[in-house]
């Protein structure tokens, strides 16, 4: 049976192959949700270093020679690999060394930025079209994720517009975080493709004098998602709009929210190999022997087994409120409570909590980086 709707999701991180936040959640397990709908969706991502060919058994894809990026008038051959998802879904994995063969999805090892992202972000983004082009495939809908990805809504809409596999491609965009929207300098117009006089005032391309691809994104989609109801209606105020407020109550009647669930296979207790014990209503004695575990991996003696433990997983910057959470932590502390934290991001919340751990190491374990 064929599908009714024909899909691309389009994303820099996806679970199993690369995370490094919630997006790859979302990523990974939408095109098999997607497919159990009667909707055929096929993801389409990096291939970064860390993902190796031949130990998930991909299948090279077949790109003619003389197709190619072009980035600064310089050309960029493109290769491409064929692969699934758990459920069954297709992959396809797009890049070349320079770009993409290397240790880390947005950052290197030590946490700094690989000081190309722009570079990188055209490169997949008009590889991703190049390679819909190059398969002949003619998707109902684009789904794009962040601004890493959001230079496709421009190249499809005006690079590409004449193209006849775009004919009937509508174009979502979800936005994952507003405070990360790809601001570069105006002179890297060239590098993205377009001519410098677009990036003027009234123009989608200008923002305060400099590029922003989370606005062209927002601007030249047709449906602009966010990652919940509520935060659909937190980035049109001046609190949480990161300066994009404006231009998302422009466009309103196109912007919505759909909670972000869970994938129930993958995080269902009672069933999950990956914990040491497994629980369920009515039966939630494993949930107790789950707590141990963690403990003893954190270094923290059992005796701490019936007091509170506060668990925290996330990237430690004043954006997702660690600068509300660092005031209360002593005092947390003090009233007998055990902190495990998981994460990395700014150095001084890195260092606040390595430090609470060397001073307070019966109450409070810590892991800076992703696990």
């Amino acid at each position: 049976m064929t599908a009714s709707l024909s899909t691309i999701l389009v994303s820099f991180e996806a679970v199993p192959f690369a995370k490094v936040g919630g997006l790859a959640d979302v990523a990974g397990a939408l095109p098999d949700a997607l497919r159990g709908a009667d909707v055929d969706c096929t993801l389409i991502m990096p291939r970064f270093g860390q993902i190796d060919p031949e130990a998930l058994g991909l299948e090279p894809v077949e790109v003619p020679k003389d197709w190619y990026v072009g980035i600064d008038f310089q050309h960029h051959p493109f290769r491409a690999w064929r692969g699934q998802l758990p459920g069954g879904s297709t992959v396809l994995f797009l890049g070349d060394d320079r770009f993409f063969g290397r240790p880390g999805i947005y950052n290197d090892p030590e946490g700094r930025p690989f000081g190309d992202e722009l570079e990188r972000s055209v490169f997949f983004s008009k590889g991703v079209v190049e390679l819909i082009k190059c398969l002949g495939l003619r998707p109902d809908v684009i789904h794009l994720n962040d601004f890493q990805t959001a230079l496709i809504a421009p190249y499809v809409r005006s690079l590409y517009a004449g193209e006849e596999v775009f004919a009937r491609t509508g174009l979502v965009y979800s936005v994952h975080n507003l405070a990360y929207q790809g601001v570069f300098g105006r002179e890297r117009m060239t590098t993205i493709g377009f001519e410098p006089e677009l990036c003027r005032p009234g123009q989608p391309f200008e923002f305060h004098g400099a590029v922003n691809l989370m606005k062209l994104g927002i601007h030249f989609a047709d449906r602009v998602n966010t990652v919940s109801p509520t935060y659909a209606k937190e980035i049109m105020t001046p609190e949480f709009g990161c300066g994009l407020e404006g231009l998302l109550h422009a466009f309103s009647d196109k912007v919505s929210g759909i909670l972000n669930g869970i994938d129930t296979e993958v995080w269902d207790p009672a069933r999950d190999k990956r914990i040491g014990y497994r629980y369920k209503p009515g039966r939630m004695s494993g949930k107790k022997g789950c707590k141990g575990a963690l403990l003893e991996q954190a270094g923290i003696t059992l005796d701490r087994l019936d007091r509170p433990l506060i668990g925290m997983v996330g990237r430690l910057v004043a954006q997702k409120g660690l600068d509300l959470v660092a005031p209360v932590l002593e005092r947390l502390i003090d009233e007998d409570a055990t902190v495990i934290a998981l994460g990395s991001g700014e150095t001084r919340f890195e260092d606040l909590f390595r430090d609470l751990a060397k001073r307070r190491p019966d109450r409070v374990g810590v892991r800076i980086g992703f696990d």
